[in-house]
């Protein structure tokens, strides 16, 4: 039909040439198996190989219908198969040029292995996307592949792949986050300690660094170092909403250690009294500039806000405002 130019079922020659490909594959490396007497009589592998080499481009397009169909396990298939292409036996003798489709068709299956959560899919294909593909590509694929060894909970490539990431893109804060977050969770803050110390050496202007640096201080409740490095992060970029949040609350939690360390002498009651005051004092313009800032995210400055208006008596229509807010939000 296609050579008399005739309508004809695509999707039905898509798949004929995704059966037609897997089927030569198999007979080619039966083919391969010596016979009793060692020897190897491999006499379909001419035959077959061009017939691939003349279809395979329709693997793409099957693969391509697929994917816009939400079809995403039946396009990995499609997609998979020709990136397997370049590594056949049976086309290595006829196909010695690279064949950036392949690339092409590794970055689309692994679009699709994402969607459909084949993690080992994913981190199979992706570093055929990392080797060979753009560069926005090879950066998305690093991304996925990094997220594949999380998901299937294979640490040490995990780890690997993330630093990896941050050697390859130091402005993406992905890497960098993920990494600092394991090491914390495992109770490894001093070697996060480290880590962050060296990308800040490499990077001093990255406010995402000294925020994470503040961010492991205040773990290890050394609050004043925390708003150091909080504070230095709000220096490099001013609209650092979570690191404006991030001191508030390391303000607020210094001061309720402080409380919670405070005799009942009349003398050493009411110095530390002066001196929570003036850290709830301290935290209240942090609190209101994440407001300003990000005013639909109250998750950021709404409880701490509360707690400090409510600290410093602040009366009127100011605290009446929040107060509302606040108890709306205990309601949910």
């Amino acid at each position: 039909k296609i050579w008399l130019k005739q309508a004809y079922d695509t999707v039905a020659f898509y798949n004929g040439t995704y059966k037609m490909t897997k089927y030569m594959l198999k007979c080619d490396s039966l083919a391969q198996i010596p016979n009793e007497k060692g020897k190897i009589k491999n006499k379909y592998r001419n035959d077959n190989a061009p017939v691939i080499k003349q279809y395979k481009g329709n693997l793409i397009n099957g693969g391509v219908i697929y994917i816009n169909k939400g079809d995403n396990s039946t396009a990995e298939k499609f997609f998979g198969t020709y990136v397997d292409l370049a590594s056949a036996p049976m086309l290595q003798e006829k196909e010695q040029k690279v064949d950036s489709f392949a690339t092409v068709s590794a970055y689309y299956g692994c679009i699709a292995a994402v969607r459909s959560k084949d993690w080992a899919y994913v981190t199979k294909y992706a570093p055929t996307v990392i080797a060979q593909g753009k560069p926005d590509e090879a950066k998305a694929a690093t991304e996925w592949l990094t997220n594949g060894y999380g998901e299937t909970k294979d640490t040490v490539k995990w780890v690997a792949a993330l630093k990896d990431g941050i050697v390859k893109y130091p402005s993406d804060n992905y890497f960098f986050l993920n990494l600092v977050n394991y090491y914390s969770s495992k109770g490894k803050v001093s070697d996060a300690q480290n880590f962050a110390d060296e990308m800040i050496a490499k990077d001093p202007n990255n406010a995402t660094y000294t925020f994470v640096k503040g961010y492991l201080y205040e773990l290890s409740k050394d609050y004043e170092n925390a708003v150091k490095y909080y504070k230095m992060s709000t220096e490099k970029k001013p609209d650092y909403a979570q690191a404006w949040s991030y001191m508030g609350r390391a303000y607020i939690s210094r001061a309720m250690d402080i409380d919670a360390n405070t005799s009942t002498q009349a003398k050493d009651y009411n110095r530390k009294q002066g001196m929570i005051t003036a850290l709830y004092g301290m935290a209240k313009p942090c609190y209101e500039k994440v407001r300003e800032l990000k005013p639909d995210d109250k998750s950021l400055w709404l409880n701490g806000l509360y707690a400090v208006y409510y600290r410093l008596g602040t009366k009127g229509p100011q605290f009446d405002e929040i107060q509302k807010m606040y108890e709306e939000q205990a309601k949910q």
